[in-house]
């Protein structure tokens, strides 16, 4: 229980430090080491990609994924870090699939997503 609650109590001061921060729901398995994750409102592409770009510029050590759930429409996209405490978090959202944004992503399938493409995602929202 004590992992449990450092794990929510280092989260909540992270999004204290930063209110531009978005999060709908936290959640922490603290079975041995807390995994704690983070859900983003999903939407379109540019939101879900700023939202993820703001987090990842409060994290080190960060890797984004794309993954397409089997017979399904959407694509998660997940940001992988370290919070500056040192514990790993794991921010995610949903956008639908576009067959022209994610050519090669199969249903099932999984795809490393650089940081570049999320801020020519989340600049489309700019230009829009």
């Amino acid at each position: 229980m004590t992992a449990l609650i450092e794990a929510l109590t280092v989260v909540a001061k992270h999004l204290d430090a930063h209110p531009r921060l978005d999060a709908v729901l936290v959640s922490t398995y603290a079975l041995g080491d807390a995994d704690t994750s983070v859900q983003l409102t999903g939407g379109p592409l540019p939101a879900v990609a700023n939202a993820l770009l703001t987090w990842a510029a409060t994290l080190t050590d960060t890797t984004a994924t794309a993954w397409r759930p089997p017979a399904s429409d959407s694509v998660h996209l997940d940001l992988t870090g370290t919070l500056p405490a040192g514990d790993p978090i794991r921010i995610y959202g949903a956008v639908g699939y576009d067959p022209t944004r994610f050519l090669d992503l199969e249903p099932g399938g999984k795809q490393s997503v650089g940081l570049s493409t999320l801020r020519a995602w989340a600049a489309e929202a700019v230009a829009a």
